[in-house]
């Protein structure tokens, strides 16, 4: 990541999802339940919006950098995350 802020192990970390982690609801983008290609809960209620896509999940060390950006005002991270 030419310019970037974080080291390429932490890009790395952040992009790929985790070991053993199942794909995601194209709809809602929530993690799926083994043999479901949409979620109970989009299949149950309709969405007004057709597709969801998530960059990441919500969990280390890319929550440190939300928060970071959210909390503390680094808006360092915003290229980061964009």
């Amino acid at each position: 990541m030419t310019g970037a802020r974080l080291c390429g192990g932490c890009a790395d970390d952040i992009v790929a999802a985790p070991p053993g982690a199942r794909p995601r609801c194209p709809r809602c983008a929530l993690r799926l339940p083994a043999t479901a290609s949409i979620c109970p809960a989009c299949l149950g209620a309709p969405r007004a919006y057709g597709r969801t896509i998530a960059a990441f999940d919500y969990a280390p060390p890319a929550d440190a950098l939300i928060r970071m950006l959210k909390t503390q005002l680094r808006l360092s991270m915003a290229p980061v995350l964009a």
